[in-house]
């Protein structure tokens, strides 16, 4: 059944011409369809009525190829390790190197299977191993790091599986998304491409440490926590060092860019380490007078690192010669180092950007919660607790006044108690001195009104028919409403 997600114009003068450039960008807007985000999307795919389904370990068992550490061969007897196996045979992946499983909880899952101590990062135990798993019991979907042979387009993989393996329906994106009916449900494996000059830095972005699922931390507070303690780092050199670089190196590529900014009217203001997919690079800000948006350039000064060797990025971040690869590794292993030696200043700089931070409040409110709370109970090591209010600045009308209509079925009285409440919390937020009223018991509610009124299966394509509401409402296309997304904020702020 087709849901259509309604969100409520506040601006009522919003410009009709704005409104679809929003709609146009949104719906442009590259998605990897994480947990289980494809698999409910194809579902209406499959000619049977069926359900997604989240992994269990004994599915996991028959999902996994049977060995780790080899590519599969055709006995394998499992349904990736046949897939595999015949993307193997026709030269459509490399069977040279074999799917490893380091990603996101899906290195949880394969060690439950296979016992592999190659699956255990540097500091990790068996004894750590099974205590994350003892905790951890559903997969909301398998990645299956592999490599794409040479020259091979994703979309040929994909046509490849749908056209042999009838019960898969495929989705690509920056990966191929597999929705694999088994027996009464629908399961979601990721073929994620991993090439071999970029393995380290996949890894480093997608990891999940055992330390940190003990402790309830999902993997983007690693990452968000790596960024902001990179960027606190202290940087030696100064902006007239910029300045005479740019004058004795007028010809090069950052010193062309760099007086372009400054004849546009930018300052550069701030020099920042910045962790990207390129390496620890050493950037430089810029602002202007009456602009929000800044300008940033990657410095040629200062040290420049790749991901090879993370214990050498460690000791650089961190500048101590006694750090290595587990402590930047780990969301709690890196909380309690900073607990124990940076600054109180430094601290809550960093406490701060994650409570502010746009990746962390994309994710379920409770998974925010609890990841904050451990994180800053690490560092402050007095196990305090967030309130309320530091959800509350991330909030704007926008993002909560929005309510799940189903097609022709729902009328507004059916849930006229639910929209009085959810006007009410807009009142609020749209009042400084009441939005610090708000408490999380509120967005708890909301929460359970939107579960209420929703569908599993929500429509991922704007229809035609809701064009023709125009500055009342807009279209969007997501399998679960989160009111902390930021999204919008470009066009609607």
């Amino acid at each position: 059944m087709n849901f259509y997600v309604i969100f409520f114009i506040i601006k009522q003068d919003m410009n009709a011409k704005l409104l679809r450039k929003f709609i146009h960008n949104f719906l442009r807007t590259p998605t990897l369809y994480e947990g289980k985000a494809a698999a409910v999307k194809l579902l209406s795919q499959f000619d049977d009525e069926l359900t997604y389904a989240p992994f269990t370990q004994e599915i996991i068992d028959k999902f996994l190829p049977a060995t780790y550490g080899e590519f599969p061969t055709t006995d394998d007897g499992t349904i990736i390790g046949d897939v595999l196996s015949k993307l193997g045979k026709e030269e459509l992946l490399n069977i040279d190197r074999s799917p490893k499983f380091r990603f996101g909880s899906s290195r949880l899952a394969a060690y439950k299977k296979y016992g592999d101590e190659q699956l255990l990062s540097k500091g990790e135990t068996p004894e750590l191993a099974k205590k994350a798993g003892e905790q951890k019991e559903t997969y909301g979907d398998l990645d299956v790091d592999v490599q794409f042979a040479e020259n091979v387009a994703p979309k040929e993989i994909a046509s490849y599986i749908e056209s042999n393996f009838p019960f898969i329906k495929t989705l690509v994106t920056a990966e191929i998304h597999l929705a694999i009916k088994y027996q009464n449900n629908v399961y979601q494996v990721d073929l994620v491409n991993v090439k071999s000059q970029h393995e380290k830095t996949e890894e480093i972005f997608q990891f999940s440490s055992f330390n940190d699922l003990v402790n309830n931390v999902k993997g983007v507070f690693r990452m968000e926590m790596l960024k902001a303690v990179a960027a606190s780092k202290p940087v030696e050199i100064d902006l007239n060092a910029i300045k005479d670089y740019v004058t004795e190196n007028p010809d090069n590529d950052f010193s062309n860019q760099y007086l372009k900014f400054i004849n546009c009217g930018y300052e550069p203001i701030n020099l920042r380490y910045q962790i990207s997919k390129s390496g620890v690079r050493l950037i430089l800000d810029f602002t202007k007078q009456n602009v929000k948006t800044e300008k940033r350039l990657a410095c040629p000064l200062g040290n420049t690192l790749n991901y090879d060797d993370l214990d050498i990025v460690a000791k650089f971040l961190l500048n101590d010669e006694n750090t290595d690869e587990a402590t930047i590794m780990s969301a709690m292993n890196l909380a309690n180092y900073v607990g124990g030696n940076f600054s109180a200043t430094q601290k809550q700089k960093i406490i701060n950007s994650l409570i502010d931070n746009k990746s962390i409040n994309r994710i379920d409110i409770e998974d925010q919660k609890k990841g904050l709370d451990a994180i800053i109970g690490q560092i402050n090591n007095a196990g305090q607790q967030i309130t309320e209010q530091h959800w509350m600045h991330n909030l704007s009308p926008r993002r909560v006044t929005a309510f799940f209509v189903k097609q022709k079925q729902l009328k507004k009285n059916d849930y006229f108690e639910e929209i009085k409440y959810l006007k009410q919390l807009k009142q609020k937020i749209s009042n400084k001195q009441l939005k610090n009223t708000i408490t999380i018991e509120d967005l708890e509610i909301l929460k359970e009104i939107l579960k209420e009124i929703q569908s599993d299966d929500v429509i991922f394509a704007l229809n035609e028919k809701m064009r023709r509401l125009e500055n009342e409402a807009r279209a969007l296309t997501d399998s679960d409403f989160d009111f902390t997304n930021n999204r919008s904020s470009t066009y609607l702020d």
